[in-house]
């Protein structure tokens, strides 16, 4: 199957990754000589571009089962032996996606999904009946952070965009389509981020919404607002190749730019010097934009042998953040004015000073991408395969809801309404977790599954947890009960995967040094520092280590090292946690929580004021970070500023952000600079930028479309003329379209006055027999009306129009040549006179 050359690149790459995991070596060595030669090379290339991490946590035979089905579905569908090799190994037979838990799901998803295209012979095809049938298990929702696996996505028939794009690959891999996932790490025009797919058809590369599908591919909801990306791209793991569009490689994952199949772009060029023009080997330039209030890093790139470093970037403003050995100097940049820019670290520091300052973050201008209307038979197609996936799926889930009637409590400890929850959080794992709670001797089992995320309980292990409790009750007396739930009994720590780590401790640790651990808590972060090495190179941060790999491998990365901290005192009965805040491991000592690294354990106390009239929501539209080692790392501070009173810190350097997104996109910005001492306490106020009517306006250039006026198409451009139109979709007898109608009312003189087109837009005819629609037409007669059959296009417009396409109304202002001035969805008070302020400015 594999070329001679290819051969001997794995076998080096193979050598070299075993030094890595010397201690299940001779394991894996010995489970090799076993294996086919194809199966055994397959292996080698699996091994030698894990994570280290990935290599401890799962077994030989979890990846032996990739490389197994790799081969049958490559032997036994239509264009299995068509996909070069090189992709067959990255995007077929690799298990590894994204942050996710692997598994051997491969069969089982072949199972359920290669029946719906296994008359098929076009790829292109196959891949978007496949997206259809994706629809049928699964489809958006927003959970927790944690990336399901696909076979927990299953289980719970959702989940977000990460978690829909991880399995519609997995998907499509296990019918031997080459597929990727597809990421922006965070939106300049809005506070999010999103993934979707691309999959190899033919010769080339397409994309697709996950769980979204169209008629055919390379056609999103997301097409207008990929256009304005500063930064996407997708991740191989893939060591035998130097791939030329690398933006970066961290351990086995080199991250490849996808932002120019998107976007219009610019290759931004960094040079970093000291104070004698020389290059500066090594700094680390982050390359930032504000999301959710705070500079969010999209890409992360060290200088090289010159000091330099380069990206391909979208058109707009960027936060180029350059730091080494814990200095840091920032310049903001738009790329669309400039992109050979000189850092000057001689400018560097460790300690900024106190400041205020005002800036703006400009997005990338709207590139007009709209959907294209469907013919009347497309769009027929298309809703009704739609319509059937939506309603097989909905059938899913209220099955796996129905076990909650199977269940009898004999248990007096258990409420049952609050197990009626549980058991719908856990959707099809509900079994396994009926299986947990029958098996209980006390109500501590009980207290475990309510103290876990829903998603947890669609994956989790009743044995695993049974170990858990059986493992924390001899230290239930020490404390109260809700610590000792919280923070002793529970596995949960981070974003890691619950495993049994508790027995593995007791063994791999003697009982002395869990006698002196218990005593000393803060000496077990000295062994760690002494034992465990924290090599990010080797490891993909996304990816947390489980307490046993770091303990057996003794190498990780930070996070998988604090994991490891917590992990440990939990199971020898310690209280521990990462700091909800700050996010650093503390145990519980003398009824206070706090740090085993003496200087985290120096506080300052921060009370916060800002005026009360304003809606401050913190990661929204304001953030606090404290600097640490050359860059901010944001806080949890999930309160409106004047209610936190004061709140607790270590003593440092911190930076407030607030940001003001306007309807375009951009962002009105101000930073706090300051420091806070030890045993200090400090008072900031702070507040919002705010902008006038013409920084509202939008200039967004839509594609025509079709609406129905008179049982007739017409197309929207021949409504709206060359006029300035206001434009609504509206939901007839529902809030706020209610309100929005009576404001036109009241306001009825003003609009009969102004040089302004008016169209109203319903799903159907039957809306316009609502009596207050009839009301208001009745007093501004120019109103036209049209039907948008379903919403099809309401959707789209919205997305194009960067506002909540979930809302109604959908308002939006245009003028000639269907350029959008102004948008929004749901209800801004005042609506009729700041429309009315629109059209005479």
């Amino acid at each position: 199957m594999l070329e001679t050359d290819l051969k001997e690149q794995i076998d080096l790459l193979f050598e070299e990754s075993l030094k890595n995991f010397t201690p299940l070596a001779d394991e894996i060595l010995n489970k090799l000589s076993g294996l086919s030669e194809d199966e055994k090379y397959l292996m080698k290339y699996i091994y030698g571009n894990l994570p280290i991490s990935d290599i401890g946590d799962y077994g030989f035979e979890t990846y032996l089962s990739f490389v197994k089905h790799s081969i049958f579905v490559r032997e036994n569908t239509p264009w299995g032996k068509s996909v070069p090799m090189e992709l067959f190994l990255t995007d077929v037979l690799f298990p590894r996606i994204n942050n996710e838990k692997i598994e051997d799901h491969r069969k089982a998803l072949y199972d359920i999904f290669y029946k719906y295209v296994k008359d098929m012979k076009d790829m292109y095809q196959a891949v978007a009946e496949i997206n259809y049938a994706s629809l049928e298990y699964g489809t958006y929702r927003l959970p927790s952070r944690r990336t399901a696996s696909p076979m927990t996505f299953l289980k719970r028939t959702f989940g977000r965009c990460g978690e829909e794009s991880t399995f519609l690959t997995a998907v499509l891999r296990s019918i031997g389509i080459p597929a990727r996932q597809i990421y922006t790490p965070r939106w300049p025009h809005c506070d999010d981020c999103h993934a979707w797919v691309e999959a190899w058809c033919d010769g080339s590369w397409h994309y697709l919404g996950a769980c979204e599908p169209e008629p055919f591919l390379d056609k999103g909801w997301f097409d207008a607002a990929s256009a304005r990306s500063m930064l996407l791209h997708c991740r191989v793991f893939n060591n035998t190749k130097n791939y030329p569009d690398k933006i970066t490689k961290e351990g086995p994952v080199t991250t490849l730019s996808r932002t120019e199949a998107y976007a219009k772009t610019a290759r931004l060029h960094i040079k970093v010097v000291n104070e004698k023009k020389e290059p500066v080997k090594g700094a680390l330039i982050s390359f930032q934009l504000i999301n959710y209030a705070q500079f969010s890093s999209i890409s992360d790139i060290y200088t090289d042998e010159k000091g330099e470093a380069s990206i391909v970037t979208g058109l707009g403003s960027l936060n180029i953040h350059v730091s080494k050995d814990g200095y840091f100097t920032e310049k903001l940049i738009n790329t669309n004015i400039e992109n050979e820019i000189v850092i000057d670290f001689s400018k560097a520091s460790d300690s900024p000073a106190e400041s205020v300052t005002d800036f703006d973050m400009v997005a990338p201008p709207d590139a007009g991408n709209i959907r294209k209307s469907l013919s009347k038979e497309e769009l027929a197609a298309h809703k009704e395969k739609f319509k059937r996936a939506a309603e097989i799926r909905d059938k899913r889930e209220r099955e796996s809801i129905a076990l909650v009637s199977e269940y009898t409590n004999d248990k007096s400890f258990i409420d049952e309404k609050e197990l009626s929850t549980i058991l719908e959080d856990a959707k099809l794992n509900g079994k396994e977790a009926l299986k947990f709670l029958n098996e209980a001797e006390n109500g501590y089992s009980y207290l475990l599954l309510k103290a876990l995320d829903p998603k947890d309980l669609a994956d989790m292990d009743a044995e695993v947890l049974k170990e858990h409790v059986e493992l924390s009750l001899p230290y239930k007396d020490e404390y109260e009960k809700d610590i000792f739930v919280k923070y002793v009994l529970n596995p949960r720590i981070s974003f890691e995967e619950i495993t049994p780590f508790r027995s593995f401790i007791h063994k791999f640790f003697t009982e002395e040094e869990r006698a002196n651990y218990r005593n000393h808590p803060a000496l077990l972060w000295v062994y760690i520092a002494d034992h465990i090495k924290t090599i990010e190179e080797k490891n993909f941060s996304d990816i947390c280590a489980s307490p046993e790999t770091m303990l057996k491998l003794k190498e990780g990365n930070k996070r998988s090292r604090d994991i490891l901290f917590v992990a440990v005192l939990r199971s020898i009965g310690i209280a521990a946690r990462l700091n909800p805040i700050t996010k650093n491991p503390e145990y519980l000592k003398d009824g206070e929580f706090v740090s085993p690294v003496e200087e985290l354990n120096l506080w300052g106390r921060l009370e916060i004021d800002a005026d009360r009239n304003e809606e401050f929501t913190y990661g929204t539209n304001w953030t606090i970070g404290r600097l640490e080692n050359g860059d901010y790392k944001t806080y949890n501070v999930s309160v409106k500023p004047w209610e936190l009173s004061e709140i607790k810190l270590p003593a440092g350097y911190y930076r407030i952000i607030t940001a003001n997104r306007l309807p375009n996109g951009n962002t009105l910005n101000k930073r706090y600079d300051f420091k806070l001492s030890e045993g200090e306490k400090k008072s900031i106020s702070i507040e919002l930028r705010h902008f006038d009517l013409n920084q509202m306006l939008l200039n967004i250039k839509l594609n025509d479309f079709k609406l129905s006026k008179d049982n007739s198409d017409v197309f929207i451009s021949s409504l709206t003329g060359k006029e300035k139109s206001l434009v609504l979709w509206l939901s007839a007898g529902e809030e706020p379209t209610e309100h929005i109608l009576n404001e036109m009312a009241d306001s009825a003189g003003n609009f009969n006055k102004l040089d302004l087109n008016i169209i109203f837009i319903a799903k159907d005819e039957k809306e316009f027999e609502n009596k207050n629609i009839k009301r208001v037409m009745s007093l501004i007669p120019k109103i036209v009306l049209c039907i948008d059959r379903d919403f099809y296009m309401q959707e789209p417009i919205a997305r194009n129009l960067y506002v909540d396409p979930g809302k109604l109304p959908l308002v939006m202002v245009t003028e000639k040549g269907l350029k959008a001035i102004y948008a929004f969805s749901g209800y801004n008070v005042g609506m009729a006179d700041l429309v009315a302020k629109i059209v005479k400015n």
